[in-house]
């Protein structure tokens, strides 16, 4: 699964299961899908 298309969840299992080195565009695209999935946690939660 590509991390663009995980869920909050499925981000924080990826990062803990991993057993490598991320790379700088892995983290960045980390960090781009951790606030996306936020955002829409907190939008979510406005309705």
């Amino acid at each position: 699964m590509n991390i663009n298309e995980m869920s909050g969840q499925q981000l924080i299992d990826y990062i803990n299961n991993a057993d490598k080195q991320f790379t700088i565009q892995e983290l960045k695209d980390i960090i781009q899908q951790a606030s996306a999935s936020i955002e829409g946690a907190a939008d979510d939660a406005a309705y």
